[in-house]
């Protein structure tokens, strides 16, 4: 099932803005969504939007996710008894 029409309208001038203001990674991750909202208007958000966010998983957002719990994995443990 498609989306309404104009539910996800997108101006570029305010993609551009809003890209401006982020890290390449997430900014290419913003361009390329709302260029898959525009020319994709009848798929589902799922569809039209899983190749950027697959994109932004392996190129960015995995490496991140990795240190994160590395991180967390070398933390002391709280001490829980006191």
């Amino acid at each position: 099932m498609g989306r309404q029409a104009g539910q996800f309208d997108v101006v570029e001038a305010e993609v551009a803005a809003l890209a401006a203001t982020l890290p390449e990674a997430e900014a290419t991750l913003i361009r390329e969504s709302a260029k898959a909202l525009r020319t994709q208007p009848e798929a589902s958000l799922d569809s039209a939007l899983s190749p950027a966010l697959a994109k932004y998983w392996s190129q960015s957002l995995r490496a991140k996710v990795r240190s994160a719990l590395q991180d967390l994995a070398k933390a002391k443990p709280a001490d829980e008894g006191n």
